[in-house]
């Protein structure tokens, strides 16, 4: 089993003995509801082997960039873009 800390929450993934590195990553995208390419890791990008020293007082940290990107659009004021051209 794997920990990951997203934020405030922890992540628990089962670890396969024919999971490779990417498609370890790729179930952690999807339980966070994004893509494999939109995930940071502020300690570098994990291996199988760092993974399975992980435990819960040292989960990896991981961070959902696309979901940064969509939450700071929100927040934004929205302009109202009026067509100037005839």
């Amino acid at each position: 089993m794997v920990y990951f800390k997203n934020q405030e929450e922890y992540i628990l993934l089962d670890i396969y003995n024919l999971d490779t590195d990417e498609t370890v990553l790729n179930r952690l995208a999807a339980r966070l509801n994004t893509l494999y390419k939109y995930l940071y890791f502020p300690a570098g990008i994990p291996t199988i082997q760092g993974m399975l020293k992980s435990n819960s007082e040292d989960a990896i940290q991981v961070m959902n960039i696309l979901y940064m990107i969509k939450s700071a659009y929100e927040e934004l004021p929205q302009i109202e873009i009026k067509n100037k051209f005839i």
